[in-house]
């Protein structure tokens, strides 16, 4: 708490509580809300079956660069929903922020 100046009530239920709140809201929108994959219906033809399938994929990488102030919840912010749509992330901390040295 003293690294990052914040009382104990935001450093526990802020940055603690609401980073936990942050990837489970994130993974649950992606989960319930986007179809990675839609099958389209078999169509019989004169030259065979014939059908289509839609996969989404991550669009690749993420570069997240934080300031030093309130270090774990802006992490947070950038770094969940890019997890949870299956991106790969860079994340560069400030070289202030506290125990990144």
């Amino acid at each position: 708490m003293s690294e990052t100046g914040s009382t104990g009530f935001l450093t526990d239920f802020v940055q603690a509580l609401g980073s936990v709140g942050m990837f489970r809201s994130n993974a649950a929108i992606v989960e319930h809300s986007l179809g990675w994959v839609e099958n389209g219906p078999p169509s019989g033809r004169t030259s065979g079956m014939a059908g289509s399938a839609i996969l989404r994929e991550p669009i690749g990488v993420v570069a997240a660069i934080t300031p030093f102030n309130f270090p774990f919840m802006l992490n947070v912010v950038k770094v969940a929903p890019a997890l949870a749509a299956g991106c790969t992330v860079v994340l560069k901390p400030h070289p202030w922020t506290p125990s990144t040295r």
